[in-house]
């Protein structure tokens, strides 16, 4: 079964680039992106009643309209059904404030949007051990990656966008 991950970006572009980069290192996922925090948890929330449960990983931004990344890994990790779900904050915040009120709610990472196509490739390689890894077996990490975003990529695929993945769950 290919890996879905939910992926909570208000930017479109992200999640096309994240896709292609996941593609490009030979990883199968599907990526179902939603704009902001209050789609990404109703949708969650949805994804509770299915068994199995179908998001492999959940990867949210800080910045988004509605309901932040923040507010909702609040929500998220008050969740006994979320309790088993890898979360990671994907981020073009920088901001130490904005990565100690993430920390303080217990992502499985936090990464800072990389600048280039190699680090999303990077990426891509730091994630794949959050997909279908139970919580006890995955990486104790608080990774942080230091480097400014920048949503000029190079080399790599042109930046096309594809239209929003809806998914059937």
């Amino acid at each position: 079964m290919i890996p879905k991950i939910l992926l909570a970006d208000d930017c479109k572009a992200d999640g096309h680039l994240l896709e292609v980069a996941f593609v490009d290192a030979g990883h199968a996922v599907m990526i179902d992106q939603v704009f902001d925090g209050s789609h990404a948890l109703a949708r969650l929330r949805l994804a509770a009643t299915v068994v199995p449960f179908p998001y492999a990983l959940v990867v949210l931004d800080l910045n988004m309209p509605l309901l932040t990344g923040t507010e909702l890994l609040t929500v998220l990790r008050e969740s006994p059904a979320m309790s088993a779900v890898p979360i990671v904050i994907l981020t073009s915040s920088d901001s130490p404030a904005d990565r100690d009120a993430a920390m303080a709610h217990n992502p499985d990472a936090y990464f800072i949007k990389p600048m280039n196509y190699a680090g999303l490739t990077t990426l891509v390689r730091d994630l794949m051990p959050f997909i279908n890894t139970p919580r006890d077996k995955r990486p104790l990490t608080s990774k942080v990656r230091q480097e400014p975003f920048n949503r000029r990529v190079s080399p790599g695929p042109p930046a096309t966008v594809k239209g929003e993945v809806e998914s059937g769950i």
